[in-house]
């Protein structure tokens, strides 16, 4: 069972780098609404980022459907 979740293993190694250039990322709602209220330059460098990381980005279909239903609201909170 260890073997299965090294980062709970205080003796296991485990190499971060190769975690961060072979992960998949996975973003909830809030963190495509927030790029409506952030600063622009704020907005602008994680935007980069993501633009950095977008072939290994995926947005389950709720997470779209979700943002899609409240994106208007929240723009009009702005």
């Amino acid at each position: 069972m260890k073997g299965q979740f090294p980062q709970f293993d205080p003796g296991a190694k485990v190499d971060y780098k190769a975690i961060w250039e072979t992960s998949l990322f996975v973003f909830d709602t809030n963190v495509l609404l927030n790029l409506y209220r952030y600063q622009t330059s704020t907005r602008d460098q994680l935007l980069d980022i993501l633009s950095k990381l977008s072939d290994r980005i995926w947005i389950p279909h709720h997470v779209a459907l979700e943002f899609q239903r409240n994106r208007f609201t929240v723009l009009a909170d702005q």
